[in-house]
C-alpha cells in the first residue's frame, strides 16, 4: 500500500468515528461579516509508514510486516491527526461565534429600528 492510501484510510476511519456537528442555520447576511483573525490550523506533516512485505516460508503466504519504528511512525501521525482535528473544530468554532455575534449585531439593530 503506498503513503497515500494508508493516509486515505486512516483518515476515513478517524471520520467515521467523528460526532456529527450541531445545524447551522444561514441566512443571507445584510452586511459583511468581519471577523478580527483568520485562524488556521497547523500544517499537518505525516511521517511515512509504509510496511514491508515478507514471505513466510513455511506456509509460503505473504503478509505485510512493520518495523517499531514504524508502529511509533503511527502513533505520532494519529496523534499528529487528532491534534489536528481539534484545531479544526476550534477554528470551526470561532467562525460560528463570529457569525453568531454578527447576527446578533443585526438583530440588535433591527430592533433598535
Amino acid at each position: 500500500m503506498s503513503r497515500n492510501s494508508v493516509l486515505l484510510l486512516t483518515l476515513v476511519a478517524l471520520a467515521g468515528c467523528a460526532s456529527r456537528p450541531e445545524p447551522i442555520t444561514i441566512r443571507e447576511p445584510q452586511t459583511r461579516v468581519v471577523c478580527a483573525q483568520q485562524p488556521r490550523p497547523d500544517t499537518l506533516d505525516l511521517a511515512d509508514t509504509p510496511p514491508e512485505v515478507v514471505l513466510d516460508v513455511e506456509t509460503e503466504q505473504w503478509g505485510y510486516w512493520l518495523s517499531t519504528n514504524v508502529y511509533a511512525d503511527l502513533a505520532e501521525n494519529l496523534q499528529a491527526m487528532r491534534r489536528h482535528m481539534r484545531q479544526l473544530r476550534a477554528v470551526a468554532a470561532y467562525y460560528r461565534r463570529c457569525i453568531e455575534d454578527h447576527n446578533a449585531a443585526i438583530a440588535a439593530e433591527e430592533n433598535d429600528e
